[in-house]
């Protein structure tokens, strides 16, 4: 299986890819690494939701660059400014709706 942060941004975008945005990813591809390699059970709740968050921002880069010919943003500092500002929305806007029971589910569980 390979994860989101896995993957190669070129798959996303048919141009050039800024570097501002490249490192964003990079950053996050090691975030995800590191956290990857450190789980235990003392973290694994803490390290799953920091992964939810990551694999989320992810998601929304990689729709942000399928969609550059758009021109929703003036620059690249938009484009993070709004993945790191929807991101737990937009992961939470995917699930089920919560119901009282599932509340406390680790699918609802993002940082």
């Amino acid at each position: 299986m390979t994860f989101s942060w896995e993957l190669e941004l070129e798959v996303f975008c048919t141009g050039e890819i800024d570097q501002q945005l490249e490192q964003y990813y990079k950053k996050m591809q090691k975030q995800a690494r590191d956290l990857v390699e450190q789980i235990n059970g003392k973290n694994f709740s803490e390290s799953l939701s920091l992964l939810h968050g990551i694999d989320e921002k992810c998601q929304l880069l990689f729709f942000f660059l399928e969609h550059t010919d758009e021109l929703w943003f003036k620059n690249s500092e938009e484009v993070i400014a709004c993945i790191e500002s929807d991101y737990k929305r937009s992961y939470l806007e995917k699930l089920p709706l919560q119901f009282e029971h599932g509340r406390h589910s680790i699918l609802y569980t993002i940082r």
